[in-house]
């Protein structure tokens, strides 16, 4: 994909992002997986460890989308709201544990978006 935002409510599994550049993802999901893509920023919920692979310039924030039956949605996912690690990324790329990776960062506050549907 590229140039593209995808907006997704509570997912009870994974989510696989492949190949993305200079798009906007909001998911919330148990897992997710983002190989080869570039220049991207990720609004999560994810329950695990985010894992990015072959990634550059991948930006991280907390899950900002907003609709009526989000709390249902959640429910019906058996995800837990209460749990999000939203900031801890795992990349296969960058295995050094003394410095931080340069193929990820977290989205400064003053760059979020929140969507309300």
């Amino acid at each position: 994909m590229k140039n593209c935002t995808v907006l997704c409510g509570p997912v009870c599994r994974s989510v696989f992002v492949h190949d993305s550049v200079n798009c906007k993802f909001v998911v919330a999901c148990q897992q997710l997986r983002i190989h080869t893509s570039t220049e991207c920023q990720f609004y999560i919920h994810v329950t695990s460890r985010a894992i990015i692979e072959e990634c550059e310039k991948v930006y991280f924030a907390p899950y900002a989308l907003t609709y009526d039956g989000l709390d249902q949605d959640y429910e019906v996912s058996g995800l837990q709201i209460s749990k999000n690690s939203w900031n801890d990324i795992d990349d296969f790329d960058w295995l050094a544990k003394d410095r931080p990776s340069p193929n990820w960062s977290l989205l400064p506050e003053s760059e979020r978006i929140t969507w309300n549907l």
